[in-house]
């Protein structure tokens, strides 16, 4: 549609609104996520700096579908592959705190490791990799890359689900497979693919934060709304690509792909 058309409809029925209209049928979100993907940069920039941009984090009852169109489109802003440059310690310091700063700096300490002892093609196997801090205590969870072809043919995917991964996250899991079957964030849709991680529950930050939870809560089953006060207020996740060319590059820090938003929605990310 026309953008000033967009625009209008986004800024009358969508933006300040909590979700999506719930008589929308399955094309029209669609469309309507298409729509935003295919504005132009500068009016994307427009419509994010005046609604979404200026807050620390995106408003935790968002839909998941709008979270993710608002960071696809952040990811198109940013480069064709979704890498963010590292915001500086003094902003992470006073956003998080200094717990935050120690999961950055293991974390690129962990990540100097890759870049010492694998070549890039290697590295692309991994993707990145994750951790995650409970920032009210300094537990950090242990360190996570995305699960290779051969280890989900191995059947990793499955041991993590049988034996690792938390209850709250379990349940989180279910219900975004469910999402899937039910087209509900459109990936029937060919170009919406690659913002997943094609195996369900492959990916870094989904362990980081199961990792953290088991610390934090042990094998237990927490009361939703106290495990999303946790996520909201405690949680801080980093993810770090490790394709690059050089350590050294600027523009490292990963999107989490469609999958993961749901899977550790509330949770914050250094970014």
């Amino acid at each position: 549609m026309p953008v000033t058309d967009f625009k209008k409809i986004a800024a009358e029925s969508v933006i300040g609104a909590t979700s999506l209209p719930a008589h929308w049928a399955v094309s029209k979100r669609r469309c309507w996520e298409k729509s935003f993907m295919k504005m132009p940069v500068a009016d994307f920039k427009k419509i994010a700096a005046e609604s979404v941009i200026g807050a620390t984090s995106l408003p935790a009852h968002w839909a998941g579908s709008k979270r993710r169109c608002w960071e696809k489109g952040v990811r198109d802003v940013a480069g064709k592959q979704g890498l963010l440059p590292y915001p500086g310690d003094a902003y992470i310091l006073n956003l998080h705190g200094q717990y935050a700063i120690d999961l950055v700096t293991t974390t690129d300490n962990y990540v100097l490791t890759f870049y010492n002892s694998y070549t890039l093609t290697e590295r692309r196997a991994f993707q990145l990799v994750s951790r995650a801090v409970d920032k009210s205590t300094g537990d950090l969870s242990n360190f996570f890359t995305n699960l290779t072809e051969a280890q989900i043919r191995r059947g990793q995917i499955e041991n993590f689900l049988q034996n690792e991964i938390h209850p709250n996250i379990l349940e989180r899991y279910n219900a975004t497979k469910l999402k899937r079957s039910n087209n509900q964030y459109t990936m029937s849709n060919p170009s919406d693919i690659v913002y997943t991680g094609h195996h369900l529950g492959m990916h870094a930050e989904l362990r980081a934060l199961s990792d953290l939870a088991g610390k934090r809560f042990g094998d237990n089953y927490i009361d939703p709304v106290i495990f999303d006060d946790w996520l909201i207020n405690k949680v801080v996740i980093y993810n770090r690509n490790i394709t690059r060319q050089s350590f050294s590059v600027t523009n490292y820090i990963m999107m989490p792909c469609a999958d993961c938003f749901y899977l550790t929605d509330l949770a914050n990310y250094i970014k």
